[in-house]
């Protein structure tokens, strides 16, 4: 983030947009605690963070159902099988950084 920030020549950052799928078990409140304290004393001291945290999509293989795992249970809730193909829900990236 800071090499964007030199490259850029901006002087501070003030706002990082990252992408996370809810694959990665995040803790939303441990994950803003830690940035907080990454960041102090640098370029993006009080940065505002903003996550869009994606779900965990998935495909059935045998019956081509589209659906949310929400509770962590990887079964297709139309058929019952274990054959599911990972749509959306590992991401993991910054989408864009706002400075002067």
């Amino acid at each position: 983030m800071t090499e964007v920030a030199s490259a850029n020549h901006l002087s501070r950052i003030s706002r990082l947009d990252l992408v996370i799928g809810k694959l990665h078990q995040l803790i939303p409140d441990m994950l803003e605690f830690s940035f907080e304290t990454c960041t102090e004393g640098t370029l993006a001291e009080k940065c505002k963070l903003v996550i869009d945290w994606r779900p965990v999509i998935v495909t059935c293989r045998d019956c081509n159902n589209r659906s949310e795992i929400i509770d962590s249970i990887f079964i297709c809730p139309l058929c019952g099988s274990f054959r599911l193909n990972t749509e959306s829900g590992k991401e993991l990236f910054i989408k864009s950084i706002t400075g002067e």
